[in-house]
């Protein structure tokens, strides 16, 4: 068995060597904005700490009603990551568009540990926070 492989075994049965999907602490993204445009998109631009070899290619969602909760993705860069909405990868402001996610009045940002409300600029929302 070439060293390669040993250590690609190796890793496959350590969560430390996870160069799959994984997601940002929410402490550590900075969201620039949360807002809804006129065709009912949910658009949020946020920013994560600067890596070497892992990016944001997007972010994962679970919308319940009016709630939607985020996971912003952390990914290797030689990997393809799993997302529901992908970023525009590459730039110092990563933005996101969720088409069909206007109605959303509460934002959340979820990590393994902490959960914070992102507040949303523009939304039309009718219900009490």
């Amino acid at each position: 068995m070439t060293k390669a492989r040993f250590m690609a075994a190796v890793c496959a049965l350590l969560p430390a060597c996870n160069f799959g999907v994984d997601f940002y602490d929410a402490a550590s993204v900075q969201v620039d904005d949360a807002s809804v445009d006129e065709r009912g998109n949910f658009i949020l631009s946020y920013r994560v700490p600067m890596e070497t070899l892992y990016a944001s290619p997007g972010i994962q969602f679970e919308k319940k009603g009016v709630e939607v909760t985020l996971r912003v993705v952390r990914c290797w860069i030689h990997r393809n990551c799993i997302v529901d909405a992908a970023s525009d990868a590459g730039k110092d402001v990563i933005v996101v568009r969720m088409p069909g996610m206007g109605d959303a009045c509460r934002v959340y940002l979820r990590s393994r540990s902490k959960i914070r409300e992102i507040p949303i600029s523009n939304a039309s929302c009718t219900e009490a926070h």
